[in-house]
């Protein structure tokens, strides 16, 4: 009897050191194959780019709402949106873009801003 208590509790204290690690850690930032059409245009609209940087109104001298202007200032939208030193934190009075998105428009960047 006292051997199964034994296990018992030896046991209840290697599944108590058990933990399910955050699913955060397990999820991976696909950047494989990133173009505009699919993943960047709708990045920037659902972070509030366009609507601000348009060719209706426009904050600033960048406009964002078309493939080849933002291909124009790519470097400066990287700057913004990563918050890097020298670059207006973008988008403006709200938190940092999450690092998956902002990896995915570097990729794109890297991989020669394929647009479809």
């Amino acid at each position: 009897m006292h051997k199964i208590v034994l296990l018992l509790l030896v046991l209840s204290w290697i599944f108590s050191k058990c933990t399910y690690d955050n699913e955060e850690d397990y999820y991976v930032c696909d950047t494989v194959d990133v173009n505009y059409t699919t993943v960047v245009r709708p990045l920037i609209e659902d972070n509030g780019c366009i609507s601000c940087h348009n060719s209706t109104f426009s904050n600033g001298d960048i406009i964002l709402d078309s493939y080849d202007n933002l291909v124009q200032h790519s470097d400066a939208v990287l700057g913004a949106i990563q918050h890097l030193p020298g670059f207006e934190p973008m988008p403006q009075g709200n938190p940092m873009m999450d690092e998956c998105a902002i990896n995915k428009i570097k990729a794109w960047k890297n991989d020669g801003f394929p647009e479809n």
